[in-house]
């Protein structure tokens, strides 16, 4: 069975793993649309803190970005350029952190 702690790890090794492959990409190429069926890095980041928020919440804790992430709640449309509720990729990075 997966302790706690093993599931901090696992949560920090993706951190790691999102930080390196993103570090030289600009908030521009973090909304280029994949040739696939899928979505933009930046969607796919601001979905995985907002899942976050989801599993803070579903333990009694409160929610760190209640409200801020509702552009990336599942079922959203996909994001094609930067709108209302898009979040810069410099500060999805960051926010990773604090999860």
């Amino acid at each position: 069975m997966i302790t706690q702690k093993d599931l901090a790890k696992a949560f920090d090794r993706n951190v790691t793993i999102v930080k390196s492959q993103a570090k030289d990409l600009t908030h521009e190429d973090s909304l280029i649309q994949p040739p696939f069926r899928g979505n933009c890095l930046n969607w796919m980041l601001g979905h995985l803190i907002e899942n976050h928020d989801d599993i803070l919440e579903t333990l009694g804790e409160p929610r760190l970005f209640d409200g801020q992430l509702d552009r990336y709640k599942r079922g959203s449309e996909p994001m094609r350029r930067e709108d209302e509720g898009t979040i810069r990729l410099e500060d999805l990075l960051a926010r990773l952190e604090l999860d």
